[in-house]
This record gives C-alpha cells, structure tokens and sequence, in this order.
C-alpha cells in the first residue's frame, strides 16, 4: 500500500529505501509509560501527496480514515493491520506558517482533495519519505515530557488541555503527546534520534532517545505479531 521496499532483517523488518525508516519486530511490548498510536510520512511536495491518495484511493480505500489540513501541512490518514495510524503528509511552506514566537499555529481543517488529485497520477510513495513525527499516549504527566525533552533542546511548538507537540529546529513537531483515551495497537515502541544526546537514554514513557549525526531524524519500531 504504502510501496517502501521492505526486507527481513533478524527477527523483523525493516522498511526503507537506504537506511530503515521503520522497523518491525515480532513479540516486543510498549513501553509502561505509554503507546505509540500515529506515524507521520513526510512526502517532499503536494503534487506528491495528490499522487499517493490516488493511489490509496484506487486500491486501498478501505485502509483510508480520512484527511485533513494541518494550516502548516495537508495529510491522509490510514490504519495498519496493528491498528497504528499512519499519516502521509506534505508541509505547506515555512513561510505560511502562522508564527508567535516557537509556537506554530495548527488546526484540524477540510481538505481540498479535488485540488489535490484532479491532475495527479497514482503513485505510492516515492524513494526519500520519511518519518517526519510521531504521536504518542502518554500515561505520565504531560509537564513531565515537556521538561525531559525540554533538556534535549526541544521546544514547545503548540499545547492543547490535554496535549503537547515538541521539536527542534523550529519545525511544527517531530513528536507530540496526549493524554487523550485512544484505543491501544497491538503494541509499539518509538525510537528517537539526535545529537542532542551522547549516550542512549528513554524519556518518561519509555522511548528510547539515540545519539545522530547532523539530521534530526525520528525513527519507530513497530511491534507487529501480524507479519509474514
């Protein structure tokens, strides 16, 4: 559905064109403070994600769950055997983000799907998507992650009552947690990557934070007891 390349690797999979952008592995737990729930693939334009929903609306529609504009980016949202969310997106441009100082305005909106994909021609995604963020439930204090990821050099991006996004680098989010009551996939774990860090180490929920090099990047580990 999704069209990445996948091969097996250990006990798992990875999935990716270069170096894995997901990986997925049989019989791992999610971690006691929380659960992964959404996945966002960042795709490099719009014309790009008009393509790929005519792609998943041709073949897979019954995997859709719906669409949305972010006001900084435009998505279609899919469900997994696992019950993971994943969401295709691509950003608007920086310069039309709405801006007060780190936190960036977001919204759930229509989207314009006939503008989307009235010229497109179907495609899956293509190689270079990547995981631009992720959402987790989050058991804990929400003040909690907000200070651990604080010291990584996050920052506040956008706060709801029961919600809070991060990122580095002014970006709207790479992760974001909520407190909302969502249904619990088979299990998941997330994995994080920056240079913001020297040595491995895991945030209030249990998601593993790792040293990167100049890329920020955030990375999931999927854990599936559906794959074959």
């Amino acid at each position: 559905m999704l069209g990445i390349p996948t091969r097996r690797v250990g006990d798992g999979l990875e999935a990716g064109w270069g170096r894995p952008l997901i990986l997925v592995r049989e019989g791992k737990g999610a971690p006691s403070g929380g659960y992964i729930y959404h996945v966002a693939i960042r795709v490099p334009s719009r014309e790009t994600l008009g393509a790929f929903i005519k792609h998943v609306l041709a073949d897979y529609s019954d995997h859709v769950e719906g669409f949305a504009d972010h006001l900084v980016s435009e998505s279609v949202y899919l469900r997994s055997p696992d019950g993971i969310g994943f969401e295709v997106y691509a950003d608007r441009p920086t310069g039309e983000w709405i801006r007060e100082g780190a936190l960036v305005a977001m919204d759930t909106l229509p989207l314009d799907l006939d503008g989307l994909t009235r010229d497109a021609a179907p495609s899956p995604l293509p190689p270079g998507a990547e995981i631009g963020y992720i959402h987790m439930r989050a058991y804990v204090n929400l003040d909690a992650v907000v200070a651990f990821y604080r010291k990584l050099g996050m920052a506040v991006t956008w706060r709801m009552p029961d919600a809070v996004f991060l990122a580095w680098g002014g970006y709207h989010h790479h992760i974001a947690f909520n407190r909302r009551p969502l249904p619990r996939p088979k299990g998941a774990l997330a994995a994080a990557y920056t240079p913001a860090v020297s040595r491995p180490v895991r945030d209030p929920l249990g998601v593993e934070i790792f040293p990167a090099g100049e890329n920020y990047q955030v990375r999931t580990i999927l854990a599936s007891a559906a794959y074959s």
